[in-house]
């Protein structure tokens, strides 16, 4: 975690899923949007285990949107390919959604 830095001396400290809820607690993180930077080495499989599986957990931590995106070779958020967003996501699968015709 970044923002709030979460550090102990000068060393980012591991988020573990467990004690994610707490720890937004205890730094008074807002839940309105996590975003999820993923390494650009795992596989397509990986990536998608790992996407559901954190989206699960902070929506469940109360974030209202969770956006993933891949690192880029620039080290910046700018610019970084969207994996997975989960307005984008509930809005894709809302339309997707085949109408039922009004009942008489």
């Amino acid at each position: 975690m970044v923002k709030p830095r979460y550090d102990e001396e000068g060393f980012l400290r591991q988020v573990h899923r467990e004690t994610i809820g707490q720890l937004f607690d205890s730094y008074h993180v807002g839940r309105d949007m996590a975003v999820v930077v993923m390494g650009w080495t795992y596989a397509p499989e990986d990536m998608n285990r790992l996407v559901a599986e954190w989206k699960t957990i902070l929506r469940g931590c109360g974030c209202r949107r969770v956006v993933f995106l891949r690192s880029n070779a620039f080290n910046k958020l700018n610019g970084s390919l969207i994996i997975d967003d989960s307005n984008l996501s509930l809005a894709s699968a809302q339309t997707a959604a085949p109408s039922r015709p009004a009942s008489p």
